[in-house]
């Protein structure tokens, strides 16, 4: 992600700058927060919650294929629009 967002070179400071890169940086690893909100779409609860879809409890093994199905589902929701997110 943050190669896509960002560029490949980029790496990050130990005294953050404020730029452009600095902010989607910033907005990546808004998406991994330890938090159930929706701001966190990636977040290990999100997880545990999609495998949930796919038929795994809460603290149950997931192998490769149930967290592979997790990580489609928990994409497939980041994509849908909240309107309710949207800041101006």
């Amino acid at each position: 992600m943050a190669v896509t967002h960002v560029y490949i070179d980029w790496r990050k400071r130990a005294v953050p700058a404020e730029s452009e890169d600095y902010f989607s940086y910033l907005k990546i690893i808004t998406l991994f927060l330890d938090t159930p909100g929706p701001e966190a779409p990636f977040s290990i609860h999100r997880m545990a919650l999609a495998g949930k879809t796919l038929g795994k409890e809460i603290g149950q093994w997931f192998g490769p294929s149930s967290a592979a199905g997790a990580i489609k589902y928990v994409q497939l929701v980041a994509l849908l629009p909240r309107p309710h997110l949207i800041r101006s």
